[in-house]
């Protein structure tokens, strides 16, 4: 199992079950002034909530992939 771990305005998410590379290519096309991209990621360590993010052109974010195997 791995996850990726997502910062965004400068808080910590994390998302399971996303294929990293697909990821980024949704990223990089919102980023490029292609639609925005509404993103559910999780929120928290114990109790997880879930969060929307949307990513557009102007939108700063870093992905990690993490594996927990």
């Amino acid at each position: 199992m791995s996850r990726i771990d997502i910062v965004y305005d400068g808080r910590a998410y994390s998302l399971a079950g996303v294929d990293l590379e697909e990821l980024e290519g949704r990223i990089l096309s919102a980023s490029n002034g292609g639609p925005a991209v509404g993103l559910r990621v999780n929120e928290g360590e114990g109790t997880v909530r879930g969060v929307d993010l949307l990513i557009n052109a102007n939108t700063g974010v870093s992905l990690a992939a993490i594996s927990t195997d």
